[in-house]
């Protein structure tokens, strides 16, 4: 991959990183830190558990990138126990991912979190079924994905929500 290319999926991965999303005692976060905005989603959200079934339900596009190697900064959203800050769980971003036997994966924790559970860095094992988002990043720098950054978008500033509207590639249909 070019260099200008790198450097541009470089940004849009912080880009992601710099959401955060509270469903209702649910943390959707990239990225929950001092400046992190946090958007607050009740668990029973329509729109963004109609998101998150989308995200599932179009998993093989994701894999069939990974697989192909056509892409980079390959990234899962997974929710992690954050019962000690108050949540039930907070949906982190990982990267790094690797298949493991059955349905499990281990990926690497992208960000960091609001709860102390995990860290950042830290190798996450899960089970596919629990899988909440994805996105990954093409050669022309545009995400894939990102079902549930798609319904925070109404909650940007207009700045905001131009710089990711112009990287989001179109869904799958």
């Amino acid at each position: 991959m070019a260099d200008g290319a790198n450097n541009h999926t470089g940004n849009g991965l912080a880009r992601v990183a710099a959401l955060a999303v509270v469903l209702g005692g649910l943390a959707m976060a990239p990225s929950v830190g001092a400046s992190d905005q946090v958007y607050d989603f009740r668990g029973d959200d329509p729109a963004m558990n109609e998101a998150m079934e989308q995200a599932r339900a179009n998993l093989p596009y994701f894999f069939a990138a990974l697989e192909t190697g056509v892409a980079a900064d390959f990234l899962l959203k997974v929710p992690v126990d954050a019962s000690d800050v108050g949540l039930t769980l907070e949906h982190i971003w990982m990267n790094q991912c690797q298949a493991g036997a059955a349905k499990e994966i281990a990926c690497v924790i992208a960000n960091a979190p609001q709860t102390s559970n995990v860290a950042q860095g830290d190798i996450y094992e899960f089970d596919i079924a629990e899988i909440t988002d994805w996105a990954y990043f093409d050669a022309e720098g545009m995400m894939h994905g990102a079902y549930t950054i798609r319904v925070i978008l109404p909650q940007l500033d207009a700045e905001q929500a131009a710089s990711y509207r112009a990287i989001l590639a179109p869904l799958p249909e």
